[in-house]
């Protein structure tokens, strides 16, 4: 008995640690060999240098992940991003051992449905890069908790929960119904001594004193060093997200019901539909250990009211939930296994022949969605960011100050300098980092002769906000200016003049006259780096593009709209009074056209872009290219006025006075008091007679 005992043990031992490696194995196969567009890069800076993340500072997530740092293996970004891989490897582990060993699945039926994890729609994506490997933690924590509590390993339990709150206690917290109905349960069994729960208590608090890391490591500057939490005020208020108040609850109820509806649409899309059986199977185990199943159920529940109800997100960025839903998916997989095993039963009780239909099929279904994700999510050729703001410094003087918003920007550049010191001379000024206290000492340090607002930690200047931007640059002359923005009006920046220079724009205060070296731009553009760039209908996810590589043809649209400018000032001057002369202007307008083409090229949904190229045609007096061009962009967006407007003087210019009318009609029908379109239609349908000499 004692020898099949042992077999049984080496085989469920090896067929997990087979699943192991092929969990890992998935994950390597997608790896990002840098970050995605998130905050992977802060997290991958805050690992590679001991510092501290943004709230609530993630300490344990920190350490492990400056572990795998040290591996001399590629860049620092690849091996924290090993961390998420094993991560999600050992929540396959884990779902494995609980479903062979708590809800009695067949190892032949677990052993694929532990897989099932790295078949997530987000759940393979959190694999691959750093920050959502805190998700993927935090899926382990909870795996973990839930065994130790129906194993009645209370210490156990308890020192893991606590261990768990220093990774993401935001997904943690919302557990505890289902935790403390297996405690209370565990309690009820048996009663449990004093002794008992003052060691559980100890090991929580075992398990949180890893949140000491943070005064600890912030009271010695690290290169990032999030609101300074070295004292009891700032570490609260670090931990607990006080300084993200205002982002993290939503007090309006439609919003929660909103985003209640996204987070059942995705868990839905996760796994291509199986949250169905997944309800199936929370009834299945409710038959089978009601225990296991309210507890699972209840802590859900709480998964759920937490994402909807501290979570404010706009249309736009809803997406954005899903981050925070990676490890609440956890429980679909855990609670289809019970599903399957259910009509597995239905199936051998109803058919007799071929018994082996049920497991056949859900090695089939498994595996067949296992490579579709694997397949579809890989980010193995993932440089978009990492290369982005590396050909945006391309061609920086040394000194200059780049000018971004957005943690898109932000994040890369301080891993590239922090992480792997490229470009340190360059003065990175943030829209998210600069107000920051702890940013600007850095900035002190590592630029000693730059001068910089409070650098250094005080008391409700943890965060400043003003005309620090203005300040930047009256304060430091010489410094040339490059912005990755347009609009430097909220900076108080919008009297300097800007020049395209690629994928920034060189700033000049006035009385600069600034001119565009042509030669030197074109150049620019020739040398940039576009490594792993395909179509969106290739590879690119929609968030990169949407949110990120469009950049790259808006930078093109500024470029163009310095040539257009040039012909506006010819115009406009009183020398050559409106008057166009194709030999000077045509080869600016053929300019503009070749930037503004290639920028629709990249992104062909792009209505403005579609407006540009008819312009530029307009201008070249091609009437009838710029009408093409102009219905193009209002077949993209038909409740724009403008694109009406502009598609009727098109139509008037070729002679066809039908078809403008019809189109500054319709713009009448979208814009009806707009008195520039109540003129053109006044002068339509009273022409001036013609005079002639």
């Amino acid at each position: 008995m004692a020898e099949g005992g042992g077999t049984m043990n080496r085989k469920k031992h090896l067929g997990g640690a087979l699943l192991f490696l092929t969990a890992f194995g998935l994950a390597l196969w997608g790896l990002n060999p840098s970050f995605y567009m998130d905050d992977s890069p802060e997290i991958a800076t805050v690992a590679a240098s001991l510092g501290i993340a943004h709230p609530p500072g993630y300490p344990l997530y920190t350490l492990l992940g400056r572990l795998l740092s040290l591996l001399p293996l590629g860049q620092p970004c690849l091996r924290v991003n090993l961390l998420s891989a094993l991560c999600a490897a050992t929540a396959c582990l884990l779902l494995f051992h609980l479903l062979r060993d708590r809800f009695q699945t067949a190892a032949s039926f677990a052993w694929p449905l532990a897989l099932l994890w790295m078949a997530g729609a987000t759940a393979y994506p959190a694999a691959l890069s750093a920050k959502n490997g805190i998700y993927q933690l935090t899926a382990v924590f909870i795996l973990a908790v839930f065994s130790a509590l129906l194993r009645g390993r209370m210490a156990a339990a308890f020192f893991l929960f606590g261990l768990s709150l220093t990774n993401h206690w935001m997904s943690m917290v919302p557990c505890l119904a289902g935790f403390g109905y297996l405690a209370w349960c565990r309690y009820k069994e048996r009663r449990v001594t004093v002794k008992e729960w003052l060691q559980s208590g100890t090991f929580l608090v075992i398990g949180l004193s890893l949140y000491l890391y943070l005064p600890l490591r912030s009271s010695l500057d690290p290169l990032v060093n999030w609101a300074h939490p070295v004292d009891l005020t700032n570490f609260l208020h670090h931990v607990s997200r006080y300084v993200d108040k205002n982002k993290d609850f939503a007090s309006d109820p439609l919003l929660w019901a909103r985003q209640g509806f996204f987070y059942l649409q995705s868990a839905f899309l996760e796994l291509s539909g199986l949250l169905l059986l997944a309800l199936l199977g929370a009834f299945a185990l409710w038959n089978q250990n009601r225990r296991a199943a309210l507890a699972l159920l209840l802590s859900w529940a709480g998964l759920f009211a937490a994402v909807c109800v501290f979570s404010k997100f706009s249309s736009g960025r809803i997406y954005l939930m899903q981050n925070y839903s990676i490890a609440s998916f956890i429980l679909i997989p855990l609670f289809a296994a019970p599903g399957f095993s259910y009509l597995s039963g239905l199936w051998n009780n109803r058919f007799h022949f071929f018994k082996r239909a049920p497991l056949l099929a859900t090695w089939v279904l498994v595996l067949g969605l296992v490579f579709f994700r694997c397949q579809a999510g890989s980010q193995a050729f993932y440089t978009y960011t990492y290369d982005y703001v590396l050909n945006a410094w391309r061609d920086l003087p040394k000194g200059a100050f780049f000018f971004c918003k957005g943690d898109v920007l932000d994040f890369p550049s301080w891993y590239l300098q922090m992480a792997e010191d490229k470009r340190p001379d360059i003065v990175v000024l943030g829209g998210g980092s600069l107000p920051m206290d702890w940013y600007r000492i850095y900035l002190s340090k590592t630029h000693p002769d730059l001068k910089v607002p409070y650098p250094f930690h005080e008391k409700g200047k943890e965060y400043i906000s003003g005309h620090i931007f203005q300040w930047m640059v009256e304060q430091n002359p010489g410094h040339r200016l490059f912005f990755t923005y347009p609009d430097l009006a909220p900076d108080l920046l919008n009297q300097l003049q800007l020049v395209p220079n690629g994928l920034t724009q060189e700033g000049f205060p006035p009385p600069a006259q600034p001119s565009l070296d042509g030669a030197r731009a074109e150049e620019i553009w020739k040398d940039m780096r576009l490594r792993h760039f395909q179509k969106p209908d290739d590879s690119v996810d929609d968030v990169s593009w949407n949110y990120f590589l469009k950049d790259y043809g808006m930078a093109r649209m500024w470029a163009a709209n310095w040539y257009r400018l040039e012909v506006r000032k010819w115009l406009d001057s009183s020398t050559h009074n409106g008057l166009y002369n194709p030999k000077i202007l045509g080869p600016l307008m053929q300019k503009a056209l070749l930037h503004d083409l290639w920028a629709e090229t990249w992104d062909s949904q792009n209505r403005l872009a579609a407006l540009e190229v008819g312009l530029d045609y307009l201008q070249l007096q091609d009437g009838r290219k710029a009408l093409e061009w102009f219905e193009k962009a209002i077949a993209l967006d038909p409740n724009r006025s403008d694109g009406y407007i502009l598609a009727g003087q098109a139509a008037a210019e070729v002679g066809d006075t039908a078809k403008a009318r019809d189109f500054y009609q319709k713009a009448s029908g979208i814009d009806p008091q707009n008195p520039y379109l109540i003129d053109l239609l006044h002068r339509l349908s009273n022409p001036q007679p013609s005079t002639s000499r």
